[in-house]
């Protein structure tokens, strides 16, 4: 099984507000996606399994196969102090 980043409203540049399509001004998430779709120009480096949260956890949801450098749309941050 293969972890890649996906073409969803997350990872598109028209996703404002945390919520809103600025080009259909709909209410959207990662379940979503469009022929509008234009990838973000810049995207965190740091998003993949070593800076998660669930990593190494029992809430990791794909423990076979997490390592470093992966990323799936199960990521959350790890909190700072």
């Amino acid at each position: 099984m293969a972890i890649r980043l996906a073409n969803n409203c997350i990872n598109c540049d028209h996703y404002v507000d945390g919520s809103i399509c600025a080009i259909h001004k709909v209410m959207v998430s990662g379940k979503h996606t469009c022929d509008s779709f234009d990838m973000k120009l810049s995207l965190k480096n740091d998003r993949n399994c070593l800076s998660c949260a669930r990593f190494e956890t029992e809430h990791c949801a794909h423990p076979d196969h997490a390592s470093a450098g992966m990323l799936c749309a199960s990521w959350a941050p790890q909190a700072e102090a």
